[in-house]
């Protein structure tokens, strides 16, 4: 899996849902619609931001009352921003009825197989696969008794 800087991935997610018909691995079930929340708030937020950094150029070639709806904008969207993360995750983290009432592994940085079927499907055999093979690399290298196993010999 490939790791791209936050605003590459958005757009490559966002392009390879609606281009292509994939949706997003890590997606779940969340809609188009807050993907595009994301593109816009950030279209949104970088445009006002920089008209209230850079007032006092834009004073004179904007009138006075463009400066205050970007404000107004600004501030509304980081509220909108905010209050939705928070929201999301709530439910996601917390309320939805398939992890309530919390998911663990935010607690022991493990999330138990039933949870991680339901939040990443794709992924489920493969990660079954990996760790198999881990756990037979394991055991061959101490059944050998080589002293090449894990923490043996080093």
């Amino acid at each position: 899996m490939r790791i791209y800087p936050m605003g590459l991935g958005v757009v490559l997610a966002v392009a390879s849902y609606y281009v292509r018909g994939i949706p997003p691995a890590e997606a779940k079930k969340q809609s188009p619609i807050s993907y595009w929340a994301l593109v816009w708030g950030s279209v949104v937020m970088a445009a006002t931001g920089a008209l209230l950094w850079f007032d006092n150029y834009f004073i004179q070639h904007l009138p006075k009352g463009a400066l205050d709806v970007a404000l107004v904008v600004h501030y509304w969207e980081a509220w909108l921003a905010t209050l939705a993360i928070l929201i999301w995750h709530l439910y996601a983290a917390v309320f939805d009825p398939r992890v309530y009432p919390m998911n663990p592994s935010w607690l022991t940085g493990r999330m138990p197989e039933n949870i991680y079927g339901l939040e990443h499907a794709g992924h489920l055999d493969q990660a079954r696969k990996e760790t198999a093979e881990i756990v037979r690399r394991e055991t061959e290298g101490l059944s050998t008794g080589d002293g090449t196993g894990p923490g043996l010999g080093e």
